[in-house]
């Protein structure tokens, strides 16, 4: 059934953006303290085995920096990227950690 959906969504050309961490220590959600970083580390493996198998274009996008900008800007240049010819998975990183932008300067003057 997922197959069946998955080349769906390859027809229709979607895009999947993934967002993930290099290490989930220390982060608990805050309204279901069951989401743990044991229960975190799970979905992250199953999310990269799902890019692997998906026939969708995806982006593997780490979140660590939380630098919103390099964020917001790395999504854009992939959803706007005709889909490839191959399956296409991208990985994405921020180093170092920046300072939280200013989103109307962000959108106003790119990257």
């Amino acid at each position: 059934m997922l197959s069946c959906v998955d080349k769906a969504m390859d027809n229709l050309h979607a895009k999947v953006v993934v967002c993930c961490r290099t290490s989930y220590a220390g982060i608990v959600d805050d309204l279901d303290p069951k989401i743990n970083p044991e229960v975190l580390a799970k979905l992250d493996a199953m999310y990269w085995e799902f890019a692997g198998w998906t026939s969708c274009d995806t982006l593997m996008l780490c979140t660590d920096s939380e630098n919103l900008r390099f964020e917001i800007f790395s999504i854009l240049d992939f959803i706007t990227k005709p889909q490839s010819l191959h399956k296409r998975i991208e990985c994405k990183h921020s180093w170092p950690k920046c300072a939280k932008p200013d989103i109307a300067s962000m959108l106003r003057d790119g990257p």
